[in-house]
């Protein structure tokens, strides 16, 4: 006995005079032309995916690490030694008192002998940035430190060091 998908099939495969028939006749034969051609349009589709997938090659490789090794400039006696030094000549009279939260970067431009060339702050706050410079330069002041290396080089960079301070008093008012 056919099923009902092979029944439909041989009524929809009779012969049909279109000038003749209904208009739900023909409006039958639009539908079924439409899903028909819909049905082509996602087999095309998928096709062109399948393709344009096997035709498109493979995503380069990552690019292999760095051979040679880089190491930072350092202070003369380290980080901490900078650090030490920055938090004794910071004169924070400069600022009100009740900033709050501050943050500056400080950069050092440091050629390839180790000479500090160029000291730049990056911060919100103008004279906190102004005093990082200021204490940064006399801490730099005929201090050479030990260049950055690149394969055993010595390389021009830039250190950058963050600096942060906390002010939790009132401004004094006069």
């Amino acid at each position: 006995e056919p099923s009902a998908i092979q029944t439909v099939k041989k009524d929809i495969a009779i012969p049909f005079d279109e000038k003749s028939g209904t208009v739900a006749e023909k409006k039958l034969i639009q539908a079924f032309n439409e899903v028909r051609m819909e049905k082509e349009l996602q087999k095309d589709t998928i096709k062109k995916r399948a393709a344009l997938q096997e035709a498109a090659p493979p995503p380069p490789p990552p690019p292999p690490p760095s051979e040679g090794e880089l190491t930072a400039a350092e202070y003369p006696g380290g980080a901490n030694v900078l650090r030490n030094l920055i938090s004794k000549n910071f004169n924070t009279a400069v600022l009100k008192g009740d900033e709050g939260l501050v943050k500056t970067s400080i950069y050092l431009s440091i050629d390839e002998g180790g000479k500090v060339t160029n000291i730049v702050a990056e911060g919100s706050n103008e004279k906190f940035n102004q005093e990082a410079e200021r204490v940064f330069k006399d801490a730099n002041t005929d201090v050479v430190w030990k260049p950055a290396t690149e394969d055993g080089q010595p390389v021009k960079t830039v250190f950058r060091l963050p600096l942060t301070m906390k002010f939790e008093g009132t401004a004094i008012k006069k």
